[in-house]
């Protein structure tokens, strides 16, 4: 639904959208679409939008920032997949397979505001269904 442009009433200081923002700390583009959706009295001057210095929103209710580096605690028991590959002796990429090719068991753990994936410690690894061949002269099909 598109708005009529409105002329400015007399009587009132209008400013920009930029300095209505700065003095209420609304965010500049929240003070916009309030102007937009008719909540905020707010006119169109030579392509600017001007807001009523004097006006107070209706039904202003900023978000709820969550901080971004917040820390989460880790569950007890759970290891890091790196600190689950240095236990078992391999590599990282080797624990990030495994989990892949089901040879371990678990469903791994992600905390908030973490990149890492978390496992229990005392998953068990699976043996391979492929056993790797030792003799090297063992036939070929031949």
């Amino acid at each position: 639904m598109r708005r009529t442009r409105r002329s400015p009433k007399p009587g009132r200081r209008y400013v920009p959208i930029s300095e209505y923002s700065r003095r209420t700390g609304i965010p500049r583009m929240s003070v916009y679409r309030m102007c937009k959706d008719g909540r905020l009295p707010g006119t169109v001057v030579n392509d600017q939008w001007l807001v009523d210095s004097q006006a107070v929103p209706e039904q202003y209710r900023p978000v709820a920032r969550v901080p971004s580096r917040q820390v989460a605690r880790i569950p007890e028991g759970y290891v890091s997949l790196r600190e689950f590959a240095a236990m078992h002796g391999v590599s990282y990429h080797t624990v990030v397979v495994w989990l892949l090719l089901g040879r371990i068991d678990a469903e791994p753990l992600r905390v908030p505001g973490n990149q890492t994936f978390y496992i229990p410690a005392t998953t068990p690894v699976k043996a391979t269904l492929l056993a790797p061949i030792e003799d090297e002269e063992a036939p070929c099909g031949k």
